[in-house]
Order: C-alpha cells, then structure tokens, then sequence
C-alpha cells in the first residue's frame, strides 16, 4: 500500500498516515525507509520482546532512524580510509619470549591416581 501523505514531522506520521507503515521522512518530507507493522512485530518476536499495539509506532520510528543512520554511513567514501584495530594508534609493550618455570610434568604426573605412558588415565564418562 502506498502512502501519498506529505510528512510535516516525525511525531506527525505516526499520528496522521493511517497506511500501516512507519518511516522517517527525509527533509523533503519523502519517506525513506518504510517498516510495516508486520516488521516490528517480526523484529519483536525475534529480540523474544513482547510489544504492545500502543508501543509500535514508537519502536518503528527508533528502528527507522537506526536504519536511516546506517543509509546515511554507507554514502560515506572510506576507499582511502586504512581500517584499524583501535581508534588510537597505540604500541604494545611487549616482554622477551623467555621461560620463566621449568618442566614440572614429573611432579604433577606424581601427584595424579593414574598415568600411563606419560598420559592421565580417567574413568569413561560416557557409555555408548
């Protein structure tokens, strides 16, 4: 179903388009991103959200806007942008790769019930 009514606000669409759908207008008044209320209710259902009838229009608009600020991130040129691992160009300080304990298997294999061939011997947990 289309909607043919011109948007003076974003509080307005809600109040005034009886079409079902729920969107933001962009600044020329034209709806950019449309969700129904069958989408809400899906999004709803899936995030296991319960939502009343009241509670939709609200819901849709925050979810347009979300979906409209993505819209508008992807117009963004990031060719020549490096992607980064942080925000801020840290260094890591970092220690020699040294051992700083000694080979303890003897005395832990001492310690347990059962060792076989340098392996811990447990019970079957799981019979099949």
């Amino acid at each position: 179903m289309q909607c043919n009514y011109r948007f003076t606000s974003r509080q307005g669409f809600e109040q005034a388009c009886g079409c079902g759908k729920f969107g933001i207008p962009d600044r020329h008044g034209d709806l950019k991103m449309t969700l129904e209320k069958t989408d809400v209710e899906r999004i709803a259902w899936l995030a296991q959200l319960k939502l009343s009838d009241n509670d939709l229009p609200e819901y849709a608009r925050q979810l347009s806007s979300i979906l409209a600020f993505v819209e508008q991130m992807n117009t963004v040129d990031t060719v020549s942008v490096a992607p980064l691992a942080h925000p801020l160009e840290l260094s890591l300080r970092l220690r020699d790769d040294v051992v700083t304990e000694g080979d303890q298997r003897e005395a832990f294999q001492a310690l347990a019930a059962h060792v076989e061939a340098g392996l811990y011997c447990v019970p079957k947990v799981i019979d099949t």
